[in-house]
């Protein structure tokens, strides 16, 4: 279980980035001049951005479990960046497409990892701790957020969840022999 601490602090980290950018995103959108409408479009885009990475996950699945999950720290940190330094529509466009991305590449990815790392008959506590730990990051979002744009500004809270997205990647490119035990190769039924 320790072995998926890597793995478990990526996707309290997905579930900050998923609540700030439905919780806070939106509001600040709009205090930079982007009409409810395009908010609109701007989530619909992110919506179809996942559909089209799930319909095509087995590329991802491909790069192997080190590289798809630093892919999907970076498509973070990336798309967080963008609304930061860029506060425009086209760039909150490109934004959340590459949020997308990383959001529909990490969900299987991170499903296989940790049902692999549980006996088959316990596969629903495999499936709850992930949807623990997604909750866990989903509470602490919003609070982590609000604290940083409290103390500082908006645009400082996004950075914020930017730099633990660099930092992720960085946890697990330096976790690489212990992260090898990680196989997105399919596992035997017994």
């Amino acid at each position: 279980m320790w072995k998926l601490w890597p793995l478990y602090s990526l996707i309290v980290l997905y579930g900050m980035t998923a609540s700030v950018v439905s919780a806070i995103f939106p509001g600040y959108a709009s205090t930079v001049g982007v009409t409810a409408e395009l908010i609109g479009v701007l989530f619909a885009t992110f919506g179809v951005a996942r559909i089209v990475i799930f319909a095509t996950i087995q590329r991802y699945a491909r790069l192997g479990a080190i590289r798809a999950l630093t892919l999907v720290s970076l498509a973070i940190s990336c798309g967080i960046f963008l609304i930061v330094f860029f506060p425009v529509f086209p760039a909150f466009l490109i934004s959340l497409i590459i949020l997308g991305v990383g959001f529909a590449v990490i969900f299987p990815i991170a499903i296989t990892l940790i049902s692999h790392a549980f006996p088959h008959d316990r596969a629903g506590v495999a499936v709850g701790s992930y949807e623990s730990v997604f909750g866990l990051g989903s509470a602490l979002g919003p609070i982590f957020a609000g604290t940083i744009a409290s103390i500082l500004s908006v645009k400082d809270s996004f950075l914020s969840v930017a730099l633990l997205g660099l930092l992720m990647g960085a946890i697990i490119q330096q976790n690489k022999p212990q992260a090898r035990v990680l196989s997105l190769e399919p596992k035997p039924i017994p």
